[in-house]
C-alpha cells in the first residue's frame, strides 16, 4: 500500500513554520541559549535548546495546535473530511503536572493530553496521545500507515510535541558524567543529551486518494519498522536497533543501498551514539556504498518525543531543495561513523531520493522510517489481508478481585497487593507501582492464554525477544505521583538530590518497555494515554497492528495506581467541572490478542470500533456502558450492563477493564455479543467496541 505525504507542519526553537525552521537548520544556527524555564542553581546543564514563551501549563499543546493547522493548510484536505490525529509524545503536559503540583497553576485531568488543543484549534475530534519516549511520532506514524492500509481512514494527522519538564531534565542532567556544553552526535567528546523543545505534523494519505483529489504529493513514505529491543530500559541493543532496520528496508522494499541519506537519531551521548554507529555499519556492512548521515538534534537539542518526525519533515525538505543541513559539534567522529560521510560544517547539496530516519527511545523502543520523493506513477499493492483477532487470555490485578468475570458489579477491598507470590522478588526494585500492577495482570493473562514465557531478570540468557510478540498500554494517571515527588527532591537539593534509578519512572512508556523486557516481547511497544477512552483505543491499535501483519500477538494492559496526587487531581478536576469528588482506581487488566487460529478456541472476537458519538445502548446483548460517575445514561429494560462503577476512577484502564470482564462473560456462555463504551467523563469523547462470544 503506497503512501503520501500531503501536508507538513512544524514549529521548532529555529523557526515558527516549516520553510523557517528549515531555513536555520540549512545555515547550521543552533537554538542553545541559557536556561530560561527553571531556577538554573539547581542544575549543573544551566543552557538548552528552548522555545521563547513564559513558562505556563499547556505549551506543547499550543506548538502542536500550530504544527497540525500548518499541516491541514497545505494539504487542503476536503471539506467534511474529519481525519483522526495521532499525536507521539515523550513527556506530554508533564511540565503541566510539575506547574499544577509546585505552583499551584489551575490544571485538570482533560489537561494532561491533547485532544482539547486540537479540538479547539483544528477542529479535530478523534485525537489519540502515544505517549513513547523519543520514537513517540514515527510510533505514531507506524500505526497510521496500519489504519491507512487496512481502510479504516482515508487520511491521518500525525503529530509530535514536546517540551522540556523540571523531572526529566533534572534526571539526565543527574545520569550525565558531567554537564554537556552542547549535543555532539557521534563525535568522540560527546558527554551527554541536552533537552529542546518543538512540534511537528504531517498529513498522511493513500496515494491513490490523494492522486484522485489533485493533492500535491511531497513525499512517499515506504515503511515505517516499530519494534522494541526488550532487553533494557535504558541500554539500547545493538542488534535490536538492527532488527529494526532490517524490518524498515523489507517493509519499504529497498535495500540500504537504494537509501541517499540517514536522518540519525545521535543524541550525543556515550552508549547510544556508539550503538547507532555500530547498528548502522551491521545494517550497510555488505553495501557498496554508505549514505550521507545527519543529526538534527546537533541544532535544536533533543525534543524528545517530537524528534522523529521533526527529522522526517526535514528529510521531505531536504528531497525537494537539495540541502542537507549540517550536524553542528561534529569534529572527531567515533570510529563505527567513520566509514559514513557525515554532513558538517556547511549544508551539502545533494540530490536526496531516498531518506531514513531513526528514533530510538527509553524502554528499546525502536522506529525506522524511509522515505523517497514522490513518483510520478508510485507503485500499487494491495494492503495486507486482514485477519480476524480474538482473545485468548484475561488477567486482572484489583484488590479483593480474583479474576475479570467478578468485576461487574465489584468494589475493591482488602490488603494491598504484593507482587512478590507471582513474580518472585528478582527485578521489582526501582519499579514504579504502575508497572508492578501492569506485571501482575499481565502474567495473569499470559498464563490463561496458554503463552507463559520465561520472564524477569533471567529472561535474557534463556530466550530471545519475539518479534511477533508486542504490547500496549493505556494509562493516563502512572507518573503523576513520581513526577511530583522528583520535582520536590529537586527543588530541595538539586540534581544531587535525585536518584537516577528515577529516570526511566518518568518516562511514560516506562510499564509498557518493562512488560516486553520482562516477558521478551519484542514487536511493536505503544503506550496510550488518550482519557477515558485510552484502554478501547489501545485495543484498537493492537488489534490493527495484528491485522496489517506487524506481529502475531499483543498484550494489551491498562493500568491505574493509587496515590496521593492522583487524589488530589481527581479533586481538582471534579471541583472544575461540579460534581462529586470521585474514589481513585487502583489496579490494572490485561488482555491477550492474537490472529484467529482454527487450533485455538477464543474467548471472544473483535469486531467494530466506532467514535461517532453519545453511547446508545443495544437492543440486545452485554452493554458495558461509560464511567456512572459522569451520567452515563440508563440501559433500557431487557439489557444485561455490565456495572464497572464500583471500581473507582479508572481513566485508562478503564476500557481493558471492560473488554476483560466482558470476554470472561461471553467465554462462559453468559451473553453471545457486548457493546463496551468509554468515555464522557466531564464532557470528553466516546469510543466503542464490539465483541462476538465464540457462540455467537
Amino acid at each position: 500500500m503506497n503512501l503520501v505525504i500531503t501536508g507538513l507542519g512544524m514549529v521548532s526553537a529555529l523557526g515558527g513554520d516549516v520553510r523557517s525552521s528549515f531555513d536555520a537548520f540549512v545555515a547550521g544556527h543552533t537554538a542553545r541559549r541559557p536556561l530560561q524555564q527553571f531556577d538554573p542553581t539547581l542544575y549543573r546543564v544551566r543552557h538548552a535548546y528552548q522555545i521563547d514563551g513564559p513558562d505556563e501549563p499547556g505549551r506543547p499543546g499550543r506548538w502542536l495546535a500550530a504544527a497540525v493547522e500548518e499541516a491541514l493548510s497545505q494539504a487542503g484536505l476536503p471539506a467534511g473530511v474529519q481525519p483522526p490525529a495521532l499525536v507521539g509524545t515523550g513527556l506530554a503536559e508533564q511540565r503541566s503536572m510539575e506547574l499544577w503540583h509546585t505552583a499551584g497553576a489551575t490544571v485538570t485531568l482533560d489537561d494532561l493530553h491533547f485532544a482539547g488543543a486540537l479540538a479547539n484549534s483544528t477542529g479535530l475530534s478523534s485525537v489519540v496521545t502515544f505517549v513513547n519516549a523519543c520514537a513517540a511520532s514515527l510510533s505514531a506514524l507506524a500505526a497510521a500507515s496500519d489504519l491507512l492500509a487496512l481502510g479504516e481512514a482515508e487520511a491521518v494527522v500525525v503529530a509530535g510535541t514536546d517540551g522540556l519538564s523540571e523531572s526529566m531534565f533534572g534526571l539526565l542532567d543527574r545520569v550525565n558524567p558531567r554537564p554537556p556544553a552542547e549535543v555532539r552526535p557521534f563525535d568522540a567528546g560527546r558527554v551527554g543529551v541536552i533537552l529542546g523543545e518543538g512540534a511537528a505534523a504531517v498529513v498522511l494519505e493513500r496515494a491513490d486518494r490523494a492522486a484522485a483529489r489533485g493533492a500535491v504529493a511531497l513525499a512517499t513514505l515506504r515503511g515505517v519498522a516499530a519494534t522494541c529491543d526488550a532487553y533494557h530500559v535504558t541500554a539500547p541493543l545493538r542488534s535490536g536497533i538492527g532488527r529494526a532496520f532490517t524490518d524498515a528496508y523489507q517493509r519499504a522494499g529497498v535495500r540500504p543501498e537504494d537509501v541517499d541519506l540517514v536522518f540519525a537519531h545521535g543524541t550525543g551521548t556515550v552508549l547510544n551514539d556508539a550503538t547507532e554507529a555500530e547498528a548502522l555499519g551491521d545494517a550497510y556492512a555488505a553495501a557498496p556504498s554508505r549514505p550521507a548521515v545527519t543529526a538534527l538534534k546537533s541544532l535544536i537539542g533533543h525534543t524528545s518525543g517530537a524528534s522523529g518526525l521533526m527529522s522526517l519533515i526535514t528529510a521531505v525538505c531536504a528531497m525537494a531543495d537539495g540541502q542537507v543541513p549540517p550536524t553542528r559539534n561534529h569534529t572527531d567522529p567515533i570510529e563505527p561513523i567513520r566509514p559514513f560521510p557525515v554532513v558538517t560544517g556547511a549544508a551539502r547539496h545533494a540530490a536526496v531520493g531516498t531518506a531514513q530516519v531513526d528514533a530510538f527511545g527509553f524502554g528499546g523502543v525502536n522506529a525506522v522510517a524511509v522515505l523517497e520523493r514522490p513518483s510520478p506513477t508510485p507503485p500499487t499493492g494491495a494492503g495486507p489481508a486482514a485477519a480476524d483477532v480474538v482473545i485468548t487470555g484475561t488477567g486482572v490485578e484489583v484488590r479483593g478481585i480474583a479474576n475479570a468475570a467478578g468485576l461487574s458489579g465489584a468494589t475493591p477491598s482488602g490488603a494491598d497487593f504484593d507482587p512478590v507470590p507471582l513474580l518472585g522478588r528478582r527485578g521489582l526494585r526501582y519499579k514504579d507501582r504502575a508497572t508492578l500492577l501492569a506485571l501482575c495482570a499481565a502474567t495473569k493473562a499470559l498464563t490463561a492464554a496458554g503463552l507463559s514465557r520465561p520472564a524477569g531478570p533471567a529472561r535474557h540468557s534463556t530466550d530471545p525477544p519475539d518479534d511477533q510478540f508486542g504490547v500496549v498500554v493505556s494509562t493516563d494517571l502512572a507518573l503523576l505521583d513520581t513526577v511530583c515527588r522528583v520535582v520536590d527532591e529537586l527543588h530541595a537539593g538539586g540534581v544531587v538530590g535525585t536518584s537516577p534509578m528515577d529516570l526511566p519512572n518518568v518516562s511514560g512508556n516506562v510499564a509498557a518497555s518493562q512488560l516486553a523486557i520482562w516477558f521478551g516481547l519484542g514487536g511493536v511497544n505503544l503506550t496510550v494515554s488518550a482519557g477515558a477512552t485510552s484502554g478501547l483505543e489501545a485495543l484498537r491499535h493492537a488489534a490493527a497492528a495484528i491485522r496489517a501483519g506487524r506481529v502475531r500477538r499483543m498484550l494489551v494492559v491498562g493500568v491505574e495506581p493509587d496515590g496521593p496526587a492522583v487524589r488530589r487531581l481527581l479533586a481538582d478536576t471534579a471541583k472544575r467541572h461540579g460534581g462529586p469528588v470521585p474514589a481513585a482506581f487502583d489496579g490494572a487488566a490485561a488482555v491477550v490478542l492474537e490472529a484467529a487460529d482454527p487450533e485455538r478456541r477464543p474467548m471472544a472476537t473483535l469486531r467494530g470500533y466506532d467514535r461517532s458519538g453519545a453511547p446508545t445502548a443495544p437492543g440486545s446483548g452485554l452493554w458495558g456502558p461509560p464511567c456512572a460517575a459522569h451520567g452515563s445514561p440508563r440501559p433500557p429494560a431487557g439489557v444485561d450492563t455490565l456495572d464497572l462503577s464500583g471500581l473507582g476512577e479508572a481513566r485508562g484502564a478503564y476500557g481493558v477493564l471492560q473488554v476483560a470482564a466482558a470476554a470472561d462473560l461471553l467465554a462462559a456462555g453468559s451473553a453471545t455479543h457486548s457493546l463496551l463504551t468509554a468515555g464522557g467523563c466531564w464532557g470528553a469523547p466516546y469510543a466503542s467496541l464490539t465483541l462476538k462470544g465464540p457462540r455467537c
